[in-house]
Formats: structure tokens, sequence, C-alpha cells
């Protein structure tokens, strides 16, 4: 199922994801006049987002989720640019309008999923199972396929999943590997995609699975019995 989640966070969600204090996610773009005093940054990862919207359902009785999300994250030019005041009286020239355009943060858009409860659930066509690692992996792998590109697995870290438990997913480009994406560990699972030329626009992707009970996609799967009261005559 998709969700959409506005791209304002606090920072304190860095240290909830255990990130490290030089992590290139930690620096993020500030808004002049957010929303929210709590959340006056723009997003890095797709990861908050999708967490708490797992978070919630999970708290309402939503056990069995897979999510996913498409859209953009925000970082900071390496060189701070002022924007430019445009005009009110005439058209902006291109130069202005390319000016304003440089001073704008990197908008890399991100593909991310993130899994809860089973995978298969437990009925007369056998025993159910938790989404694991290897879920997380074959979501990336369908995303490359759709792509036209063909991903290699390796070990890989990145934070905050476990060491020896991460995996790196690399894009086989121009003969070369290149990263790709990072999914990880038995109880978690992340992957990342970096920029690979000569790809017209740079997107990375963000996977996470979580073990869990629940219910889940089956081939074949017989129909619940209905609880509502049998008609009766009287």
């Amino acid at each position: 199922m998709e969700a959409l989640s506005y791209p304002f966070i606090g920072e304190n969600v860095f240290d909830q994801l255990g990130l490290e204090a030089d992590d290139p996610n930690r620096r993020v773009v500030k808004l002049v006049n957010p929303l929210s005093d709590e959340e006056p940054a723009l997003r890095t990862t797709l990861l908050p987002g999708l967490l708490a919207a797992l978070r919630r359902n999970d708290g309402r009785g939503s056990h069995d989720l897979a999510l996913f999300e498409t859209g953009l994250v925000f970082h900071p030019q390496d060189e701070l640019k002022v924007a430019v005041r445009l005009p009110v009286d005439r058209r902006p020239t291109d130069e202005e309008i390319a000016s304003l355009t440089e001073a704008l943060p990197v908008q890399p858009r991100h593909a991310a999923v993130v899994l809860g409860g089973a995978r298969e659930q437990a009925g007369w066509w056998g025993k159910g199972r938790p989404a694991d690692w290897a879920d997380a992996v074959e979501a990336a792998r369908t995303l490359a396929r759709e792509a036209g590109a063909e991903l290699i697995v390796d070990q890989g870290q990145y934070g905050p999943w476990h060491p020896g438990r991460c995996a790196e997913l690399k894009v086989v480009v121009d003969s070369t590997s290149s990263p790709s994406a990072t999914p990880v560990s038995c109880t978690r699972a992340s992957s990342r995609r970096s920029a690979c030329p000569p790809a017209p626009a740079p997107w990375r992707s963000t996977w996470t699975a979580w073990r869990g009970p629940a219910r889940a996609r089956c081939a074949r799967r017989a129909s619940p019995p209905s609880r509502w009261p049998r008609r009766t005559s009287r």
C-alpha cells in the first residue's frame, strides 16, 4: 500500500534511528517559516515518515503491513547560495531564474518500503512466515527490474544497521559495478541507491523489513467463513 507523508521532520528522528553524529543524513535544510516548530527541517530520508505510518497502523490493530513511498528528499548544497529576490513588476530573466534554481537544495527522488507482520499467513495451505531480509532484497530487485537494471548483492555497512547484518546492492553501469542499495538484517533491512551516471536523474531507495506475526499474501487462500448469523424462519 502506498503511504504519503509530509516532508517535514524534527532532527530528533535521527537520534531515534541511531545515526552517528557525522552521518550525512543529519545535514538538513531548515525552513524559515515551518508549519510546526517541532518539525523545522526537510527530510533527508523517507524512513521517518514510513516508520511513523507503520507505528500508527500497528497501534490501531493493523499488524500486517507492506507500505511504500516514492518522493523527494532534500540535501543542502556544499556551498551555501543565497537566492536572489525576484522582481514583481516584470517577468524574471532567464539568468535570475537560473540563479534561483542554483540556490535550491539537492532533491533526489527516493523509493522506500517497510514490511511489518507476516509475508505468508498460516492456514490450511501451510505454515505462515514473517517478512524478513530476503523480502526486502526481493523488493529492491523488483524495482531494479522495472528500471531495466540488475542488482549484485554484496556485504556492506550503513548506519544504523547492525554490523555484519547489512548488505549492499550494486548495479552494473558501463561494465562497472556502482553501489546502489543497502538491504539489511535478520530483523531489519535497509537499502539505499545512489545516483549512477549516466542516469538522467539521481534517486535512492530505502528498504526496511521488520519481523513479526501477521497476515500475508498467499497464492491459494480459502475465503473465511461468515460470522453473520444464519437466517431462521419464525
